[in-house]
């Protein structure tokens, strides 16, 4: 489960977004990195119109250190806003965790 904002500029409009998304990983060991996929569904608010849809990506972790993990993952959300109007965000996250 993951939620995030940002905002948009569409032609001469601007303004805020919201994601949440609800997604399933599975992934494979390879040595110190995790290879990965994602796929799941997500919500789209752009504050006067909101839309369902689905997100899909892929992402690699690699156990720098005993307890450190640096990630990389990208994700694609695609929702149809209107009959005419279908909207494709894609996103890129960089993350490191520590584990204890």
């Amino acid at each position: 489960l993951s939620h995030s904002r940002g905002s948009f500029t569409f032609g001469t409009t601007t303004g805020d977004v919201e994601t949440t998304r609800a997604m399933l990983k599975v992934g494979k060991p390879l040595g110190d990195i995790l290879l990965y996929g994602v796929l799941g569904f997500s919500d789209i608010d752009f504050g006067t119109n909101n839309s369902d849809g689905y997100a899909y990506g892929i992402g690699a972790g690699y156990k720098a250190t005993e307890n450190v993990i640096l990630s990389l993952e990208i994700l694609r959300d695609s929702t149809e806003i209107n009959p005419t109007s279908n909207v494709d965000v894609t996103s890129v996250a960089l993350g490191v965790a520590y584990q204890f």
